[in-house]
């Protein structure tokens, strides 16, 4: 059945991820399922079932909705302006009963699908005109604004990331991504006066965590601590210090892979490494195998998404990335980041799986 055969793999893999993830959450609160890896069980189960609903869609159901599915979580970044839920200087949620719904999330697969249709209607070398170049602006440029009003640093930077990933695998010339970086660098220095001061104090504090050990660099100090204790084999199940004993921060979200790394060491984080990475391999595998535009756009830019949650989240616990507050789905608390993962994916799957269906049709029926 091939619709078994092309989903399996992702589910076994985030199966894999969210079992970890509760076992990390049980340790961060003593060994308890309560407060938070019972909730993360719980939804891990609701996202792997949208992936699976999704994936067994008719695919031209998302070639036809992208741009809807992307006007519908806008509008959701309008409604946090006006109803969301502050925490820690934030407004980033909705409130909708069981969880706390993040649209700026959601942002990240959505402008994968509105960019995938916008490069499917163009003519073929047409990408890199001028039109391609005002369609982007126009389904990026909002919802940046608003996601940075929140303010979400990290969120707005991997929107443009997975933007950037469509345009480059629909065919955009590369010396228009050198351009571009080009200007980032130059921008800089006029950005840097948009800061907010604590996002301010985050690059700083990236530059040199020791500069405000107790404040600022707090963070970092500690989850690189946690990392360098746990080793190589780690110092095993409820045995991490940092921990156990509070000194790690934000340590059922954003640090939990450091509170993994405490207890199982250099091995356990190369599992999970390698569980996002052959994720991500199989997501450009079907790029790399896709027929049309659409599908080989939606799977290299879920592809990205995922590999930038990633990337962002680890480079940020070592300190190699400033602190900018992403998730790793499915290992982190909390339920938008792994819809967000389940969704993308389901959609790519039920591209690739269309395409399959018709090829093996049209090998039946040739004469």
């Amino acid at each position: 059945m091939i619709w078994l055969s092309r989903v399996a793999p992702v589910l076994i893999m985030l199966s894999a991820l969210s079992l970890l993830g509760v076992l990390t959450l049980m340790s961060v609160a003593g060994g308890s399922m309560d407060p938070f890896a019972s909730n993360h069980l719980q939804k891990a189960f609701l996202a792997l079932v949208i992936l699976c609903l999704v994936s067994a869609m008719p695919s031209h159901i998302w070639q036809q909705t992208g741009y809807i599915l992307h006007i519908g979580a806008i509008f959701l970044l309008l409604v946090v302006e006006i109803l969301g839920n502050e925490t820690k200087g934030a407004a980033r949620w909705l409130d909708v009963g069981f969880f706390r719904l993040q649209p700026s999330e959601l942002l990240k697969v959505t402008t994968v699908l509105a960019m995938a249709q916008l490069f499917k209607a163009m003519p073929m070398g047409h990408v890199t005109n001028w039109r391609s170049f005002i369609g982007m602006a126009l389904l990026i440029g909002l919802p940046i604004i608003l996601i940075l009003r929140q303010p979400d640093l990290g969120t707005s930077i991997l929107v443009v990331f997975a933007a950037v990933s469509c345009a480059f695998i629909a065919g955009m010339n590369w010396r228009v991504f050198a351009g571009g970086f080009l200007l980032l660098v130059a921008a800089l220095p006029v950005a840097w006066h948009f800061l907010k001061p604590y996002q301010k104090g985050r690059v700083l504090t990236f530059l040199d965590p020791t500069r405000d050990p107790t404040g600022a660099g707090y963070h970092i100090l500690q989850s690189q601590t946690a990392i360098g204790a746990g080793e190589f084999w780690g110092r095993g199940w409820l045995g991490g210090t940092q921990s156990q004993l509070n000194f790690l921060p934000e340590k059922h979200t954003d640090f939990i892979l450091s509170v993994f790394a405490e207890e199982f060491g250099f091995l356990g984080v190369f599992l999970v490494l390698a569980l996002v990475f052959m994720l991500v391999a199989y997501g450009f595998y079907l790029a790399l195998v896709g027929r049309r535009l659409f599908t080989r756009v939606v799977a290299a830019g879920i592809s990205s998404v995922m590999f930038s949650y990633l990337f962002v989240n680890a480079g940020m616990i070592a300190g190699m990335l400033p602190v900018v507050g992403v998730p790793l789905p499915f290992m982190s608390f909390g339920g938008t980041a792994m819809i967000t993962v389940a969704f993308g994916y389901g959609v790519m799957l039920s591209c690739h799986i269309h395409e399959m269906r018709q090829l093996l049709e049209s090998r039946t029926f040739q004469p």
